[in-house]
């Protein structure tokens, strides 16, 4: 979490692109995001760059104008500069006859570019071997560095953003006419000037053999050793060769935060007939087919139908569903899934490898959690429960309860109780462990009130309603006549909005979601708590 931007990115407006630009460093702790990583094009030259490897955004590019001041801009941005005069034409370097100076404006020159085949003079055929490389050094030496002693290095790297736990991957090309491979040293530096990373190829050092030109090629993680992105952040590369070679940055990299492509959601997929497919938890095999529709080579009175039974199923459902093109199953938590295809159209003289097309929709939690928390109370209303301990509870959704250490307790939901209890249609198969802290909140029942407030005598409790809830606070365990008990304070809610009753989702969202307020005191008559046929 950053308290102020990392550095301050000048905004670039075409319609004023000389606008002045305050591109100080701000201070920053753990910088994730690539417009808190990245420095201003401008500062980046303060911080040693070279105007050829200027880095953006993902998204934007690097421009400069006939200045040569740099700034990063969207593609379609860089056609409107042109047009007006403002930016400078990214050209193939080399772009000017001195490449002593372009080496030092750009990063590279006319030697690297015609090392790496970017710059190709005459029928040179790549790639070049070593002792061409040397031919080149030397007649470069001999056309730029006359009668000296020098070293001239350039970076090309792989990519210039990695992800944290990458390798950092380049090459360092060094050509002139001197060799001292015992002195070359790699610094890697972040924002700040403090050094992460320094090696020195010494292991590595070629002897001089006498031949004139110099040209070597040495790479990180084989010639150096290896660096890896630890934590997001801003780096330039340094390089030094004793006296020869002063600190001179020579590139620079990010290191960005590993965000991986977001799944697409909905996520559509097709199924074979008798095969089963994993979609994260949930597991969907395509197991019967029921196919009326008329034949593509046969003239019919009616276009028939066609109906494909899936099996799905993930850690709390198991449901057999019936599914036509266009119907979805919206009680799997946390997953719609609707049947969109089944393909192929039959043919009377063939018979079809079919393959079902399911959509799968991951849902939010707020789908369940906000309407019920906007829940509307029955005010005044409510009632002490007494369940028995370690047996089946005859309470709604609620099939056995389990009394834990230190007063806490384990349910088991299903839909068999929650039938029997309440005799409405039945619902989907499910099932659903959870434990409760004494003053935990919870759903245990909803019904479909529909909207004239009166309950539907056998609604389908898996499509859209204004559902109703019967909601209990824990109260722990309590003893009625040496009779040793579970206490739950019970309340009535109404839930503003059509959603369906699904199961056990309505009942995981809905844990602590309220705080209740018991009032009266609980019975002290074992008859009053559990009723007769208990008692008997």
């Amino acid at each position: 979490m950053t308290t102020t931007p990392a550095y301050a990115m000048c905004a670039f407006d075409p319609d004023n692109p000389f606008a002045p630009c305050d591109d100080t460093i701000g201070t920053l702790e753990y910088p994730k995001t690539p417009d808190e990583i990245i420095p201003a094009p401008l500062k980046q030259m303060n911080l040693g760059i070279k105007l050829g490897h200027i880095i953006c955004d993902p998204d934007k590019y690097p421009v400069w104008n006939i200045h040569y001041k740099p700034a990063c801009v969207y593609p379609d941005s860089e056609g409107e500069l042109l047009t007006r005069g403002w930016a400078k034409l990214r050209l193939l370097l080399p772009a000017g006859p001195d490449p002593i100076k372009e080496l030092e404006v750009m990063g590279q020159n006319v030697f690297s570019l015609r090392i790496l085949g970017n710059y190709i003079v005459g029928d040179e055929k790549y790639p070049l071997s070593y002792d061409r490389k040397r031919e080149l050094a030397w007649e470069y030496s001999q056309q730029y560095h006359p009668e000296q002693t020098y070293l001239e290095y350039a970076i090309t790297p792989h990519q210039n953003s990695y992800n944290v736990g990458d390798k950092i991957q380049l090459d360092l090309l060094e050509w002139g006419n001197y060799s001292d491979c015992w002195n070359l040293k790699l610094k890697i530096i972040d924002v700040k000037n403090n050094p992460v990373y320094e090696d020195n190829s010494v292991k590595y050092c070629l002897e001089p053999d006498g031949k004139p030109g110099t040209f070597h090629s040495y790479s990180i993680g084989e010639d150096f050793r290896e660096f890896v992105c630890e934590r997001p952040g801003y780096y330039r590369i340094e390089v030094s060769n004793g006296k020869i070679f002063s600190p001179d940055i020579l590139e620079n990299f990010v290191c960005l935060e590993n965000k991986p492509e977001p799944e697409p959601n909905p996520f559509t997929v097709g199924i074979p007939f008798d095969q089963t497919f994993q979609y994260k938890d949930l597991e969907l095999y395509f197991y019967d087919i029921e196919d009326s529709r008329c034949p593509l080579d046969v003239t019919c009175v009616w276009e028939g139908e066609v109906t494909v039974m899936i099996h799905v199923r993930n850690q709390t459902h198991k449901i057999a569903g019936y599914f036509t093109p266009g119907y979805t199953i919206s009680y799997i938590t946390p997953y719609n899934v609707t049947l969109v295809d089944i393909q192929p159209h039959p043919i009377s003289t063939e018979k079809p490898d079919y393959i079902a097309t399911l959509e799968i929709t991951t849902l939010d939690d707020d789908v369940f959690a906000e309407p019920m928390k906007n829940a509307v109370f029955d005010k005044g209303l409510g009632h002490y429960d007494y369940l028995p301990i370690n047996d089946n509870p005859n309470m709604m959704a609620m099939e056995k309860i389990e009394l834990q250490n230190g007063n806490s307790i384990n349910i088991e939901f299903g839909q068999n109780n929650y039938e029997w209890s309440t005799g409405y249609k039945p619902i989907p198969e499910f099932e659903y462990n959870a434990n409760f802290k004494v003053n935990d909140t919870f759903v245990v029942l909803c019904t479909n009130i529909g909207k004239d407030g009166y309950a539907d005598v056998h609604p389908d409790l898996s499509k859209p309603y204004l559902p109703g809830l019967g909601i209990v606070k824990y109260l722990g365990p309590i003893t009625v006549e040496n009779e040793p008990l579970l206490l739950f304070w019970h309340e009535s809610a109404s839930i503003q909005v059509d959603m369906p009753c699904s199961y056990p989702e309505m009942i995981h969202h809905s844990i602590n979601l309220w705080q209740l307020q018991e009032h009266g005191l609980p019975t002290n008559s074992l008859v009053n708590a559990l009723g007769s046929n208990y008692q008997n």
